[in-house]
């Protein structure tokens, strides 16, 4: 009597270790495996002297299912790893390539900047959240440009074929002033960022010179210029500064308030991260300036193709602005 309590409080013992540490997570529906062991379990509580032969086969069952079940899963582990591993040729070439796509668009091709501040307004409207892209290949290859007839040229080509165009439109034909506009759009993008490098009126994104920050600033003058200043400067020469050898005069279209290089001189053409291709953000042509002194909301037309030129006339006035440097 002894040892058959002994035996029967074993196979208790085992069989709800069993159900607990290999069935933890049941489904809904009970599995046959779970039957049995609940089965083997009830049959357990209530065997005697003469069942216990029959539970002990019940049980070595149940044992063996679990055993020829661990074997199938070891199986399909085995399978997976080695299949990663022989794809391993393949993602990891992949994983570098991506990797280094996220590393090299963003610093030698296209960039997203956020531009904030008064300084280059009508260009650029402060609090519309504006921002830019910007590509940064086209100064490493080509440099700092020269003195620009070719680009002037190259406007007043793209001019008189906008014109023409026009021209086709008011006769009948409305789809020449959009091919002529496309044209012209296409034709300024290609000569400006992918023909040139720096030039006089390119808006760019540059490094600040003196603290640890960025700026959105219109080049003025070029290596060689000469620049008259209208806001003052040493009278020994006449208000004019020569930009030397590697450097630029950048200024914002915002004269008023700017800090540029009226401010902390010439620009390093080093610190210059790249030149404004238009504008991706707000996407609608208007953008709120807020409300006036009356509660009434304003609004502003704003370009999305920042292309290369002076300095916007003046929003209020609509004349051209006299308080920033200009060559001689």
């Amino acid at each position: 009597m002894w040892r058959r309590s002994i035996g029967s409080s074993r196979r208790r013992e085992l069989t709800f270790f069993l159900h607990r540490h290999v069935m933890t997570t049941p489904p809904l529906t009970p599995r046959p495996m779970t039957m049995r062991l609940r089965q083997l379990r009830q049959s357990s509580n209530k065997s005697s002297s003469g069942d216990s032969k029959g539970g002990a086969l019940e049980f070595v069952e149940v044992m063996r299912e679990i055993v020829r079940r661990a074997r199938v899963e070891a199986m399909e582990l085995s399978d997976l790893v080695t299949s990663f591993v022989l794809e391993l040729p393949v993602i990891v070439p992949r994983v570098f390539v991506f990797v280094g796509l996220l590393h090299v668009v963003p610093e030698y091709g296209f960039k997203c900047v956020t531009c904030e501040g008064p300084s280059m307004e009508p260009t650029i409207i402060d609090g519309s959240y504006t921002c830019v892209l910007v590509e940064r290949f086209s100064h490493r290859v080509y440099g700092l440009g020269g003195d620009g007839d070719e680009s002037s040229s190259d406007d007043g080509e793209l001019a008189t074929a906008a014109k023409d165009r026009f021209r086709g439109a008011v006769d009948g034909d409305p789809m020449q002033l959009f091919i002529g506009q496309y044209e012209a759009l296409m034709k300024g993008m290609w000569d400006q960022h992918f023909r040139s490098g720096l030039e006089r009126g390119d808006v760019i994104i540059a490094h600040h010179p003196l603290k640890v920050s960025t700026i959105c600033k219109r080049i003025v003058a070029l290596p060689g210029d000469i620049i008259q200043r209208t806001d003052g400067g040493s009278r020994e020469t006449g208000h004019r500064i020569e930009v030397p050898k590697g450097h630029i005069w950048i200024e914002g279209d915002n004269s008023c308030a700017s800090l540029d290089s009226r401010e902390y001189g010439c620009v390093p053409a080093s610190l210059v991260i790249g030149k404004v291709v238009c504008r991706l953000w707000p996407l609608r042509e208007y953008v709120s300036l807020g409300l006036d002194g009356n509660g009434l909301e304003r609004w502003r037309c704003v370009s999305a193709r920042i292309s290369r030129g002076g300095r916007p006339l003046d929003a209020r006035t609509g004349r051209e602005q006299l308080n920033g440097s200009f060559v001689v």
